[in-house]
């Protein structure tokens, strides 16, 4: 699948995007999906993302429900398939990444995730949210699908898909589209993992 990858105030080369990507194409490759950058664009955070980002920061103010909405620039690269945004470091936002159905495309970082999970791990998981799969219970055993906050963390590979979720995955990249839910398709709801 081809997935255009736009960087948010992000450092990373192009060369670290492909390494990126093929580190998480590595992980899908258990699901027989495979990813593949379409274009990579170097821009700026929007105006009104950077003005949610100073007044949270410098003023303790929450982020609005669809501050991933507000992140990506209006002109969408891709327009369909997934689009991917990658920011320099979501800590300060308590994330590790974020898929918002309503857009719906993948905020993700370039740093190790706030609970330490790899980068690559963190894309791979929001790439599962966007195939239709859910997080799994923690007391499950690892799973790329386990949140990010699991206490006490699952011991194992935490790229592991169990074969129902393989399935579901696959049934939906077949799609050729980020799986939207019900509940999402309309203007009522808004989730962000």
């Amino acid at each position: 699948m081809a997935s255009p990858v736009v960087t948010l105030d992000a450092t990373f080369t192009d060369d670290q995007v492909r390494s990126l990507v093929s580190r998480t194409d590595d992980i899908w490759a258990q699901a027989a999906i495979h990813w593949k950058i379409a274009s990579i664009v170097h821009d700026s955070m929007t105006d009104e993302a950077d003005s949610i980002l100073t007044a949270y920061t410098l003023h303790g103010d929450s982020i609005p429900s669809n501050f991933l909405e507000l992140m990506v620039p209006d002109d969408r690269v891709a327009g369909g398939g997934w689009d991917i945004y990658l920011m320099h470091d979501l800590a300060i936002f308590g994330l590790q990444g974020a898929y918002d159905p309503h857009v719906p495309d993948i905020l993700t970082s370039e740093a190790t995730g706030i609970f330490g999970d790899p980068n690559y791990v963190i894309l791979a998981h929001e790439l599962g949210h966007s195939l239709s799969l859910l997080h799994v219970d923690c007391t499950k055993g690892a799973n790329l699908m386990n949140p990010g906050d699991c206490s006490p963390r699952p011991k194992g590979d935490r790229t592991h898909l169990t074969q129902a979720q393989v399935d579901s995955a696959r049934a939906h990249a077949e799609d050729g589209d980020p799986w939207v839910p019900a509940q999402a398709r309309g203007a009522a709801a808004r989730v962000i993992p």
